[in-house]
């Protein structure tokens, strides 16, 4: 299951929870595709720093990353990509 990880006032990160509302709006009627989104988790790691400081453990030093099976996507457009193909993989 994906893991996205945000913190407060984060530009990309807005821009990253808007363009998975609109997915999921957009593909609401693809059942498959709808259920892969709705897995996504989000983690503010303004509001838990033990996220923030395993991320920092992990090498990451900014936000928005997407943790999945051990892989790590950094940055909107890089999580958007990996998203768009996961969705067109389901």
């Amino acid at each position: 299951m994906p893991i996205i990880y945000t913190r407060n006032n984060c530009v990309p990160c807005v821009r990253l929870k808007q363009w998975l509302a609109e997915a999921k709006r957009d593909n609401k009627d693809k059942s498959n595709v709808h259920m892969f989104l709705h897995s996504i988790q989000f983690v503010n790691i303004d509001e838990q720093p033990q996220e923030r400081d395993y991320l920092i453990g992990l090498g990451v030093k900014s936000v928005p990353c997407m943790l999945e099976e051990e892989t790590s996507y950094l940055g909107y457009e890089v999580i958007i990509e990996h998203l768009e193909e996961k969705m067109r993989a389901v």
